[in-house]
């Protein structure tokens, strides 16, 4: 007996709406958010299919999370349905806008019943992209973080020290903070000795500045500051300092990780099942690249993990907002800027491109070409990934790593 099962997800309790193949309901009930809810659901939903999950189609708005993961292990088929997805079905039961979680389990069971061509079945994920995909998230995280913390650190040099923000605008370099500690304020920075400094500069390995420039910058004229100015925002700095040196380390310690995590998907193994070899070629595949490094590739193989493994063109650039929109009606036809998109996805193209314009010369062909037409600089780079997405999937299909010269952009080489 085919089920469409609607789970609409809380943080106490789970909503929970069963539609049989004639599409009336044949049960509504509540779970608690947690293991034993979870034994629950999967009870009643064998009791109904008489223990064969399989012929169940699941339809939440998560595409991952404790219910989805213990959903997929006992066999049943889950949907993950766009919330603005949702929100549009959810006018097919009340034009007055109506809206409660047992309306919105109901919605997400009445659209797999009535539109399940339109979903993906969200496929199980490896153990290592779930722990890849982790790190990649906390990397992101932490980097904000971090470019938090050094915005509040220049915010507070510009009230009482900014002679040091000419050296770095900033503030994110860990001999500045080095130099923030030896000389906090700067009465202080004008008895520091040229030893001193030279010394702080060869142990962080800084050659751009020599020893005379940083010591000659630290002299200058101070700004007019209230008394006391300079002793509280000098403390505020120091602890600020300190918790830049903390985020610092820990994505460091987390770029080490992926790294090594990294290289055991690249490393070929004999025994591996067929599921690891994919994975191994593919993390090999975007490894070779141009511009594609740590970041990126841990995020194309854990934000695109269906779009890579199935080798979907469109749905890759359509993830990562490369793919551009249009609305035609009668004679009216515009083609506008996507914005649905993972911006995890994106942002990660858009560094990838930036990157590869710098060192593939059909890259850089691409963007000229886009930048000669007329388009701005992020036009233009969107250009450059859309052409990469679509190396990117052939390489993947075929199995071979980047060859730079079968990748000759076409009027580079009608000019040449």
């Amino acid at each position: 007996m085919e089920l469409f099962v609607g789970v609409d997800l809380g943080n106490y309790e789970h909503q929970v709406c069963v539609l049989g193949v004639d599409r009336r309901v044949l049960e509504e009930f509540a779970v608690q958010a947690n293991g034993l809810g979870e034994r629950v659901l999967l009870e009643r939903l064998r009791r109904l299919t008489e223990g064969d999950l399989s012929s169940c189609k699941a339809g939440t708005e998560a595409t991952a999370g404790p219910i989805v993961e213990a959903l997929q292990e006992a066999g049943v088929q889950v949907y993950g349905i766009n919330p603005k997805q949702v929100d549009r079905f959810r006018d097919r039961h009340s034009v007055a806008g109506a809206k409660d979680d047992r309306r919105d389990a109901l919605v997400l069971a009445g659209a797999l019943a009535t539109d399940l061509r339109s979903f993906r079945a969200l496929s199980p994920v490896s153990e290592e992209t779930i722990e890849l995909r982790g790190l990649s998230r906390e990397a992101e995280e932490l980097k904000e973080d971090l470019r938090r913390t050094c915005n509040r650190i220049r915010s507070e040099l510009l009230r009482y020290y900014p002679q040091v923000l000419e050296l770095s605008p900033g503030a994110d370099e860990r001999w500045i903070w080095d130099l923030l500690e030896l000389a906090p304020t700067p009465a202080e920075a004008r008895r520091k000795t040229k030893g001193k400094i030279a010394g702080l500069l060869k142990a962080n390995r800084i050659r751009r500045y020599k020893a005379d420039e940083v010591r000659a910058k630290l002299k200058e004229p101070q700004v007019s500051a209230a008394a006391g100015v300079a002793k509280s925002a000098s403390k505020h700095v120091r602890r600020l300092i300190g918790r830049a040196r903390l985020l610092d380390q820990q994505l460091r310690e987390i770029g080490r990780q992926t790294d090594a995590l990294l290289a055991e998907l690249t490393t070929d193994d004999s025994e591996a099942g067929d599921g690891n070899q994919s994975r191994q070629r593919d993390a090999k595949t975007l490894l070779s690249l141009p511009g594609a490094g740590r970041a990126v590739v841990a995020t194309l193989l854990t934000e695109a993990t269906e779009a890579i493994s199935q080798r979907d063109y469109q749905s890759l650039r359509a993830q990562a907002g490369v793919a551009p929109v249009t609305r035609a009606s009668g004679r009216r036809r515009s083609v506008s800027f996507r914005r649905a998109c993972n911006p995890r996805l994106r942002e990660a193209l858009f560094h990838f491109a930036g990157v590869a314009i710098q060192h593939d010369t059909s890259a850089r062909a691409h963007y000229d070409a886009q930048r000669a037409a007329g388009h701005g600089h992020p036009r233009a780079l969107r250009g450059v990934g859309d052409r990469l997405l679509r190396i990117v999937v052939s390489m993947l299909r075929s199995g071979s790593s980047y060859d730079p010269s079968r990748c000759v952009y076409k009027r580079a080489a009608s000019a040449a």
